[in-house]
């Protein structure tokens, strides 16, 4: 903690937020001098300054409602997020004016959890809307032989981000290219928290621990396979198809 502050033209720093629960992480972490320091560990113990107060179950709201007790006041997160103008025009740009978009988020950063939507299910969705709609992939360079896969079985799939420069492949622009779309369809990832600050309709995939992981912001639609007696990798198009169908 001490080669890390000395990284840093400050002493301490004004507050931490450990979003973690492991009693020796946070006990590490707690040594990097602080002002104020919030951690769910121990229902809020090793917190500084400590309330007692009931852990949410959603890990949003966990901290959200400890700095709501130490602050004295009752606020929720505000997901009215303005998009950065570069970013937004950008998006713009690559977007048929003439043509409308649906948004896909199919790949998991947790290849040891079962997260993942079967993509021979997902082919079948994009292909069902490609009728009145370009399906556009959010899906990272890295995983080349799953967008060429989608490339030849897909119709009219399109990867935006291969269009732009490093400058721009950033969670922002993600969040303005799903702001242009008619909807988007996700799992528990990290994309799906970007598409939760885009004020756009999205619809999001668990596995299991929605209430735990899912985005907070009113335009999401969260359908957990746990509560409904299914595992995710053996959730049909047909079910997500009609979800979105009753939703739009």
């Amino acid at each position: 903690s001490e080669r890390l502050i000395n990284k840093f033209n400050f002493d301490s720093f004004e507050l931490i937020i450990d979003n973690q629960t492991r009693y020796r992480n946070t006990r590490i972490y707690k040594k990097i001098p602080h002002k104020y320091y919030v951690s769910p560990c121990l229902n809020y113990f090793l917190s500084k300054p400590f309330f007692l107060i009931k852990r949410s179950k959603s890990i949003t709201y966990r901290i959200v409602n400890y700095l709501n007790k130490i602050k004295n006041i009752s606020e929720k997160p505000d997901y009215n997020f303005k998009i950065k103008k570069a970013f937004l025009d950008k998006a713009i740009r690559l977007i048929d004016a003439d043509k409308k978009y649906i948004g896909f988020s199919i790949t998991s950063g947790h290849k040891n959890r079962n997260k993942e939507i079967n993509l021979r299910e997902i082919i079948k969705i994009a292909n069902y809307f490609s009728n009145n709609y370009i399906p556009m992939f959010f899906v990272e360079d890295k995983y080349k032989k799953l967008k060429n896969e989608i490339k030849k079985k897909v119709v009219n799939s399109y990867f935006p981000e291969e269009q732009v420069s490093e400058r721009f492949k950033k969670p922002i622009f993600v969040t303005a290219l799903g702001s242009l779309t008619k909807f988007n369809l996700s799992i528990d990832n990290g994309i799906s928290h970007m598409l939760s600050f885009s004020n756009n309709k999205n619809f999001i995939i668990y596995n299991d621990f929605s209430e735990k992981f899912r985005p907070l912001g009113e335009n999401n639609i969260i359908y957990n396979c746990n509560l409904n007696g299914i595992s995710i990798d053996e959730i049909t198009s047909e079910k997500i198809i009609n979800l979105i169908n009753k939703n739009i």
